[in-house]
């Protein structure tokens, strides 16, 4: 029988039994397109550049489009983005880690390393504004109804801007300096701030100045999650722990089994009219007080997930 040929790539297939004196140099044929096609994936194609004037095409990292005549199989693999979707870079210059991001006001605000807040009106040009702090910064809120933005972090700390994100005043929380605060979040008339070192404690206020600990009826570990929703706070951490309340109030809170059993829960979020708790899974409840149900990340190993986010029907 004759040669033939591989559907995709158009390899040859030597004929068996008649290609004694030739069947080597097809191979090494086959292996020079598979070298061609295959580098890409390793090193010549940028997985996150798309090319405008391209046409929405992926690009090579010197610039040259990815043809789809020349790779097509590679280009039915990976197809072009669609054209709305353009990534760029931001915080060009910027050194250090930027932990967290909100928007509110028509503003973004992102936190993070050495106290450091960045303002953004339209997420391209960010300036950093002074905080007021050296502390690590690890969550950002805004609350429309008292129009403040409230960050919290490392040892306590607890920073307010009531002016738009453009100056931040350090608040007296009262906490002792071994306290990390990782979550905040804002009900509409209340925050509740969570972490670690607060015996699985929370922070409570109505102002964003004045603060005072809360008991949540968890008795150990860090709570590494909160969030609002549904009328209800909900915090989550440590040994699969989560409770929830109304208010924030003490004597409020109703202690609640997720399903995560004794896995650590590292995020909480309300989304899409559903609560999110991130662990090696992740656990939602449209109400918060009833169900769970345990969903796979089909990410292998026992470490949590952080977060979670929503957004275009996913």
């Amino acid at each position: 029988m004759a040669d033939s040929f591989t559907a995709n790539l158009n390899l040859t297939k030597p004929e068996v039994g008649a290609s004694t004196s030739t069947w080597g140099a097809k191979l090494n044929a086959n292996f020079d397109e598979l070298d061609e096609q295959v580098s890409g994936l390793v090193g010549d194609f940028k997985e996150t550049a798309r090319d405008i004037s391209a046409g929405g095409k992926w690009v090579k990292r010197n610039g040259a489009v990815l043809s789809s005549s020349s790779y097509p199989a590679l280009s039915a693999l990976f197809p072009a983005l669609p054209a709305s979707v353009v990534w760029s870079t931001a915080f060009s210059g910027h050194t250090g880690v930027l932990l967290n991001i909100a928007y509110g006001n028509n503003i973004y605000i992102a936190v993070g390393q050495d106290g450091q807040i960045y303002k953004s009106t339209d997420r391209v040009t960010w300036t950093l504004k002074t905080s007021g702090t050296a502390n690590w910064l690890y969550a950002v809120v805004y609350a429309s109804s008292l129009a403040i933005w409230v960050a919290v972090g490392n040892q306590g700390t607890i920073v307010t801007s009531g002016d738009d994100g453009d100056t931040w005043t350090v608040q007296s929380s009262g906490l002792s300096t071994s306290v990390s605060l990782y979550a905040i979040a804002w009900s509409g008339t209340a925050f509740i701030t969570t972490g670690a070192g607060l015996a699985a404690d929370a922070v409570r206020s109505t102002d964003g100045t004045t603060w005072s600990v809360v008991d949540t009826g968890l008795t150990s570990g860090g709570l590494y999650g909160v969030a609002f929703g549904n009328s209800l706070f909900m915090v989550a951490g440590d040994g699969g722990r989560v409770a929830t309340s109304a208010t924030g109030n003490n004597g409020s809170w109703t202690i609640r089994d997720a399903g995560a059993g004794s896995n650590n829960l590292r995020g909480a979020d309300y989304t899409n009219s559903l609560f999110i708790l991130s662990g090696p899974n992740l656990y939602t409840s449209a109400s918060g007080t009833g169900s769970w149900t345990t969903r796979s990340t089909g990410v292998s190993g026992s470490s949590p997930r952080y977060a979670t986010a929503y957004g275009g029907g996913f």
